[in-house]
Formats: C-alpha cells, structure tokens, sequence
C-alpha cells in the first residue's frame, strides 16, 4: 500500500505540526502506479486545524495533485486543481486525515478533548473520493464523515518476541470499527476497516516485520 516517514513537533507556542513524505501504489489496468507526496498538516494549541497539504506526484503526471487549505475561523478555503472553493467548519470538532501519518494525531486530539473516555470528531478525509471531492469539479478534494474514539482499556502487542503493553483505542467510523494503539501520546498502530477491506497501519521501528495482538487483546 505505501510507506512514509514523519515528524511530529510542538513549536514554542504550541503550535502542533505533522510533516512527512513517503510512498504510496495503486494499481489501473495492466499498470501499478508509485505516487510520491509530502505533506503538512499545522494545528493550533487548542490541537484544532490550521492547514494542511499534501503534494502528490505520479509518473507521467498519473495521480499527479496538490491540494491545499487555510482556516480562518470557522472558514476553511481549499485550492485544488486550479480552483477554489470553501467549506465551513467547526474547528475544535474537526480532524484532518490526510496521509498514513494522520493517524499519529488522534491519540494527542483524544487525550485533549476526551470525556468521560470517549471523543466524537467530524473527520476531513483529505483528498476524497477518486472523483475528486463533494461537487464533482475537485475544487474540494475533501469528504466529511462522523467518528468516534473511545480508550478500551489495554492491549499486549508482540516486539521482536518481547510484550508490549499499549493503549488500545475504538474507533468507529462508518465504514466500521477499528482499533488504534498507543502508548500515551506516542502512535503505534492502527488497524482499520475501509471500503475496500481491512488494512493496517503501523510503526516499523517498532515493528520491522509486522505486529500482532495476543491473547484476549486480539483484534475483532
């Protein structure tokens, strides 16, 4: 599916931002197509979103795409394909999920906002269906749908034959469950279910050869 690298920073005035590049495939007839892209995504010190992009470059200019967004209030302008088009949002609501490393954000946005355990977002999936975006033109690569993160408790992962005990998340989307990991605010995992299947996510530092739940913490 892809691999990335990514760097998670807090600037001096809590300014939170995710940057990161990588790799990604897919496959049209008789072709398998390697995008490069970079992205960026910028939050402010209430962790709600400031900007983000990702650039995206194909082979022939196949999947070639730079798509980009400022937030000014509950504004968000978006610039894609040539063209500009605005959505409103409610930030202190709104997650960003943009490339793989998106993921990295939900266990800090979760431990801010949480209550009593559980966290409920409006999910901007940045770059949207292959059409490209809500009104058809790709002036706005995004598609919104409601989740919800919820902590489980523990879970014991496998590292290298030694036990890992992480945090283990629910989160639903609606395309279904799925399970994120953690340790405190540190990423380490995630398994979800999309239109397509199962797929997983994870750290491959920690990692190198894949991962696994154990025992009764085992993935449904």
């Amino acid at each position: 599916m892809g691999q990335e690298s990514y760097i998670l920073s807090r600037s001096e005035d809590e300014t939170i931002r995710l940057s990161s590049q990588g790799r990604l495939s897919f496959k049209i007839p008789f072709l398998t197509v390697n995008l490069n892209f970079t992205q960026e995504v910028m939050l402010d010190s209430q962790l709600s979103p400031l900007s983000v992009l990702v650039d995206l470059h194909g082979p022939l200019g196949i999947g070639s795409r730079r798509m980009e967004a400022q937030v000014d209030g509950d504004q968000m302008v978006i610039s894609s394909r040539g063209k500009t088009a605005q959505r409103r949002i409610k930030p202190e609501y709104t997650f960003i999920l943009a490339m793989f490393s998106s993921y990295a954000l939900i266990p800090l946005v979760f431990q801010d906002r949480a209550e009593d355990g559980r966290a409920s977002f409006t999910v901007l999936a940045w770059g949207g269906p292959p059409a490209g975006g809500k009104d058809g033109d790709g002036s706005d690569p995004s598609e919104s749908f409601p989740a919800e993160v919820a902590l489980q408790g523990t879970a014991t992962v496998v590292v290298d034959s030694e036990k890992l005990e992480v945090d283990r998340y629910r989160v639903i989307t609606p395309t279904g469950e799925n399970t994120l990991l953690a340790k405190g605010q540190e990423f380490i995992a995630f398994q979800g279910q999309g239109e397509q299947g199962r797929f997983s996510i994870y750290r491959s530092d920690y990692f190198p050869r894949g991962f696994e739940l154990v025992g009764a913490s085992a993935l449904p």
